[in-house]
């Protein structure tokens, strides 16, 4: 397989290592022209000055880009992020270890091939700005880390009842991560591995790194998730769909809220808010607001919270 260059941490905190990755920016363009090229929408290097940049190019860089992002349209681009075809890419490119067989490698020595060949029009046409513009949001983020990190860690710490993991979690940044904008993933004995976009400002941004963080707190077999199975097995109904994830996004959410406002940094709303209104979580809310804050202050064992939650969810719909 070709060499990846050398990753080095542009940033760390106690909780976070950061990395602005020229293969994992070059991967998300390149997922992203081929999302593009699927549904015949204008793509990198088709408008503005990246276009005139890459339109001088020699022949033979152009048809290397577009040759990888026929390949990605094909055969990376349709897949979910945690989908063998992207996984294995991403954790190759992060340095991180995954189980492989030998149609694993070979997968993978292909792919290393049409990123090399990608490489140089991406690095002549976009790798400079995108470079930038990564450390710009980045700085953003750290001024509130070095504020609130300590203090939202360790609340979520309680809350989840988890404890955070001695090495931090890796972080790459990179322009899209689909249209999530961020996601996480969990190879096994390791921190999580999350990746976010350079686009939300600093405290959505600060909330959504938290999010992602928390994702390792809410596997199964951890302690709300274990909580919610068992009130929900009492009740004796389905796992209503999606709510742990909803618990997520309001425990940490609210965290974060609650810490920018101590420090007089006012007005921000959760995420969560934003997504009711356009998902079928939005079934949820009034359940969510009569039960978890009582959680999040104290008044109730998580085992509780759950058992009223639970009630409450099922009463709304019989």
């Amino acid at each position: 397989m070709a060499d990846v260059s050398a990753r080095e941490p542009i940033a760390e905190t106690d909780a976070f290592r950061f990395y602005s990755h020229f293969e994992t920016n070059l991967n998300d363009a390149l997922m992203s022209a081929g999302i593009d090229r699927n549904f015949d929408r204008k793509e990198l290097f088709q408008s503005g000055d990246e276009q005139i940049c890459f339109e001088s190019l020699a022949p033979s860089l152009r048809a290397g880009w577009n040759k990888a992002v026929d390949y990605y349209a094909k055969i990376v681009s349709p897949h979910q992020f945690d989908d063998r075809q992207q996984i294995l890419i991403r954790l190759h490119l992060a340095a991180l270890p995954e189980r492989r067989d030998n149609l694993a490698e070979t997968y993978l020595a292909l792919a290393d091939t049409f990123i090399a060949a990608a490489a140089p029009a991406y690095r002549a046409c976009r790798w400079s700005s995108q470079e930038e513009k990564n450390h710009q949001w980045l700085a953003e983020l750290l001024r509130l880390l070095e504020q609130h990190e300590q203090a939202i860690a360790t609340r979520l710490a309680l809350l989840y009842g988890a404890s955070w993991p001695e090495d931090p979690f890796d972080v790459d940044i990179v322009e899209t991560v689909s249209w999530a904008g961020a996601n996480s993933y969990f190879p096994v004995d390791r921190a999580g591995h999350l990746m976010m976009a350079s686009e939300p400002e600093a405290m959505e941004a600060l909330e959504t790194v938290f999010h992602e963080a928390s994702h390792g707190f809410m596997m199964r077999g951890d302690p709300l998730r274990v909580s919610l199975a068992e009130a929900v097995d009492r009740r004796g109904i389905d796992p209503p769909r999606g709510l742990w994830h909803v618990i997520l996004f309001v425990t940490t959410g609210e965290t974060v809220r609650n810490a920018l406002n101590v420090s007089g940094e006012t007005g921000y709303e959760p995420m969560i808010y934003d997504v009711y209104p356009r998902s079928d979580w939005g079934q949820y809310r009034e359940a969510m607001g009569a039960v978890w804050p009582d959680y999040l202050d104290g008044k109730l064992t998580a085992g509780e919270a759950m058992t009223k939650l639970i009630d409450a969810i099922a009463e709304s719909s019989e």
